[in-house]
């Protein structure tokens, strides 16, 4: 049965929201994949120089002749940007809301880059896989290290880079304003307000946050059992996967969202395909009660429960797997020990499965 007992964060060391700022176990030399807290201070020559070479090797991978299979999202945004009619020059932006499901930033950034610099829609596409990878890799490398880098080769993050650009884009934005230190508040927000304006589902990653870290402040006044803090995670996670389903497709009707009419289609997450994540929520379940007091364990908690539900109710999983991934690793490589042996060697032949998968049907 789970542990849920009482825990009072006050016995433990202070922690950050910021991931990289947080300790790490009581004992990081134990393990392989834990360096220790020191390694995490400050942004080292290493961390910029495993990224880029992530981004360097894994960006210029032509995955579209390796696996004979076009990116669709991709071909799309060419088609667009190179022979379609702007939305913004036919589209009456009468509410407020109107600039966020229209996503105006990306409609006006991308046509004035190409106008302005006289460069090709593909330079620009790849210059995004190229951030999202090189983002995705630094914000692993100061966690977790080169371990942490590895685990991101994965079809999720070359689908989401190479592909979904919309939300691979927002995603890094918000990864940056996450890691960026106090002193540089303002930049944080700005790129926070202008995520929403390239993919609308970064309000709810910036509501995620800001729930917990309000759970985070909570816990740092107050004595908080695991039960209470777990159920909140999964109970939010249930929240998401009804919002994401039938009622998603509602609100999206109401405002006249172009992409109404597809979501119920796109929406569906097999046993099969979630067996891995529910396991990997089971095995953070049986953590410690101190394993819940970190912004990015909790977070994981959320998703996975989230990816969880949607066999029941029919949420889109994928993308909200592909922009969490660098959160999942982290908290994959700090579960205790046994459980992290476990996570990764299944985490490792559900990834082989994937590729396999992902090569020669071209989903995962």
């Amino acid at each position: 049965m789970f542990n849920f007992v009482s825990y009072s964060p006050a016995n433990e060391p202070p922690s950050s929201p910021i991931p990289d700022r947080e300790h790490a176990t009581k004992n990081p030399a134990a393990s392989p994949f834990i360096l220790p807290p020191e390694y995490f201070n400050s942004l080292k020559f290493i961390h910029v120089i495993c990224a880029m070479l992530f981004a360097a090797v894994v960006g210029n991978i032509p995955w579209e002749n390796v696996r004979d299979f076009q990116f669709i999202d991709r071909e799309n945004y060419y088609y667009y940007f190179t022979y379609g009619q702007n939305i913004l020059e036919y589209t009456k932006l009468t509410e407020w809301y109107h600039y966020l499901t229209n996503e105006v930033l990306w409609h006006l950034t991308i046509p004035y880059i190409l106008s302005k610099y006289n460069v090709s829609i593909t330079l620009v596409f790849d210059c995004i896989t190229q951030f999202t990878l090189f983002t995705f890799a630094l914000f692993l490398s100061r966690n977790k290290g080169l371990a942490g880098v590895l685990l991101l080769f994965n079809p999720l993050l070359m689908t989401l880079a190479f592909d979904q650009l919309r939300s691979a884009l927002s995603f890094s934005l918000l990864l940056w304003a996450y890691m960026l230190p106090k002193k540089m508040l303002p930049i944080a927000l700005m790129l926070v307000l202008a995520a929403p304006l390239i993919h609308t589902s970064s309000i709810l990653f910036v509501l995620i946050y800001a729930c917990l870290t309000a759970l985070s402040y909570v816990q740092s006044k107050f004595s908080l059992n695991k039960l209470i803090v777990v159920s909140m995670l999964v109970f939010a996670g249930l929240i998401m996967s009804l919002a994401f389903g039938e009622l998603f497709h509602y609100v999206l009707s109401l405002v006249g969202d172009r992409r109404a009419e597809r979501v119920l289609a796109d929406s569906s997450s097999g046993i099969k395909y979630t067996s891995f994540w529910f396991l990997f929520l089971v095995l953070i379940l049986f953590q410690r009660p101190d394993f819940f007091n970190k912004i990015t364990r909790n977070y994981s908690v959320i998703i996975l429960s989230f990816v969880s539900f949607n066999t029941l109710f029919g949420g889109y999983s994928l993308r909200f797997l592909a922009v969490s991934l660098p959160f999942l690793v982290i908290t994959m490589l700090e579960l205790n020990r046994i459980s992290r042996f476990i996570a990764i060697t299944l985490f490792a032949v559900y990834a082989s499965i994937q590729w396999y998968y992902w090569y020669h049907v071209g989903m995962v």
